[in-house]
């Protein structure tokens, strides 16, 4: 999980939302189609929900905004109201609110055997409607909060970054407390992440000991200019981060 600017937000979904400032039907905005918004836009027949979604991945560089796994161009992707919508305790219309909309991936529900076990659901499958307080990654610092166990393939707080990092609005009483706790709300250290992540780290071992062969330089720029140049964004980022430390300051 890493920190992504939030993107602009779209004319349609403004125009929605000024037609229909109240509205907190999210089956009725999925069935929107967008030229009903836009009379000019080339795909007549996409929806308004298909629309946001994909200027929500594309900012996202492809991405969930949680687990960091790729997102499907044309396939099982979610649209995530990091407050949840279904709040109703203001006026405030957090379904409406585009600065509360992230681009997140299935967390294990297209799978039909997981999907019944709660501990294999991971990101908002998991979370859920829960309000505890978690990281927003329109928020957070650039600063690598997490740590990586590379033998589990388990993330943790990163202790001494979060001693000099500070982030905005937090209620609970330290950063090192909320990653904690956004880790569990998320269930990042769920089975298939943490085997995703062990994957990577055994990857980066082959790929480190075959650069060592011929390197002249540091093994870990190499590996950083090949993840990371030109501003690449890849999928397990923070995982790739944790690997190669400092390494990717440059990059970013």
């Amino acid at each position: 999980m890493h920190r992504i600017d939030p993107p602009h937000e779209p004319s349609a979904f403004a125009k929605y939302r000024g037609k229909h400032p109240e509205s907190r039907d999210w089956d009725a905005f999925g069935s929107v189609r967008l030229s009903c918004l836009d009379p000019a836009v080339e795909n007549k027949m996409k929806t308004l929900k298909e629309h946001v979604i994909d200027i929500l991945a594309e900012n996202q560089k492809g991405l969930c905004a949680y687990c960091e796994m790729k997102l499907p161009e044309n396939g099982d992707r979610r649209i995530e109201h990091f407050h949840p919508k279904s709040d109703m305790s203001t006026e405030h219309n957090w379904m409406l609110d585009w600065q509360n909309l992230l681009a997140v991936c299935h967390g294990g529900k297209s799978n039909k055997v997981w999907a019944t076990i709660p501990a294999e659901l991971h990101c908002d499958a998991y979370k859920g409607d829960s309000r505890d307080p978690i990281l927003n990654p329109y928020s957070m610092p650039k600063e690598c909060l997490f740590i990586l166990n590379r033998s589990t393939g388990e993330l943790k707080a990163n202790e001494d970054a979060c001693k000099h990092v500070e982030v905005c609005d937090n209620p609970l009483s330290s950063t090192e407390k909320l990653v904690e706790q956004t880790i569990r709300v998320l269930n990042l250290n769920c089975r298939v992440l943490c085997d995703l992540r062990k994957s990577l780290c055994q990857a980066y071992k082959r790929i480190y000991q075959k650069e060592q062969k011929t390197a002249t330089g540091s093994v870990r720029d190499i590996i950083a200019r090949k993840w990371f140049g030109g501003g690449k964004i890849m999928e397990l980022y923070t995982t790739r981060r944790c690997l190669l430390g400092c390494k990717v300051d440059q990059y970013l």
